[in-house]
């Protein structure tokens, strides 16, 4: 019975994980600084400055 949900469960995660990638996207940054724990800020290819705070 354990074997049988090890199965299930990697079945999912493998039926689970392209919707995941998919979702994400790339976006071409330089980190300049970082705040503190989960906030950055980047410098984009126009030299602008984005602050984000990263989600987790």
């Amino acid at each position: 019975m354990r074997d049988m949900k090890k199965v299930f469960a990697a079945a999912a995660f493998l039926f689970l994980l392209p919707l995941c990638a998919h979702a994400a996207e790339s976006y071409p940054a330089r980190v300049v600084s970082i705040a503190d724990g989960d906030t950055i800020t980047v410098l984009n290819r126009d030299k602008q400055q984005i602050k984000i705070r990263l989600y987790g």
